[in-house]
């Protein structure tokens, strides 16, 4: 049976993103305390399973929504991506509740059975609507404006003018230590938030 992704829009995906961080994160802390808002504010289980990468997937949660799990090398090696990923998953467990749990979700196999009959432009979607709602609680809104108005006093390379896109990236770079992800998450986000021009 094919498998519909709602075409959300990413403004709807914000609405979703900023209710989240009202609900989980009054106190507005940065860098986002996403493994802890998972973990102990919802309750759900965490589970590092080794080589999980071996099957091109980074993470993926069961239809009980109550547990993620996660290739082991990025929660062991690489705390940006493993920040980004739980973030993404909870993407999914927000946005696409009712299709996770009206499919047989728990094991890897199962999980490749359910993308495989969700098709590839609806898989496309589902990604890319995760994606931006991991962006946008990783990165909210007015704190990354925030931090760009400051690096905009701040970044100053002798000979390039500020709106080149080599500052843009020397930017994205200083502001994601801040927030604790990748700077290609800050770039993204810098563009949907209209910071910078989309690079052609």
């Amino acid at each position: 049976m094919a498998i519909e992704i709602e075409r959300l829009t990413y403004n709807k995906i914000k609405q979703y993103a900023l209710q989240f961080l009202d609900n989980y994160n009054k106190e507005e802390k940065i860098p986002i305390p996403i493994e802890d808002i998972i973990d102990v504010r919802l309750g759900i289980n965490i589970i590092p399973v080794p080589d999980l990468g071996n099957f091109y997937v980074d993470a993926y949660t069961w239809s009980d929504l109550k547990n993620i799990l996660v290739d082991k090398f990025f929660y062991d090696k690489r705390p940006r991506r493993y920040r980004f990923t739980l973030a993404h998953e909870i993407g999914h467990i927000l946005l696409h509740a009712n299709i996770l749990k009206s499919n047989k979700v728990n094991s890897v196999d199962d999980y490749l059975e359910f993308v495989n009959n969700i098709g590839a432009e609806d898989h496309r979607w589902a990604e890319w609507q995760a994606d931006c709602f991991a962006g946008l609680v990783l990165v909210p809104p007015r704190p990354l404006e925030l931090k760009f108005r400051e690096a905009q006093r701040k970044i100053r390379v002798p000979g390039i003018p500020f709106k080149d896109p080599i500052i843009y990236g020397y930017i994205a770079d200083w502001i994601s230590d801040y927030f604790e992800v990748s700077q290609k998450v800050v770039e993204t986000r810098l563009v949907y938030d209209n910071l910078i021009p989309r690079q052609k």
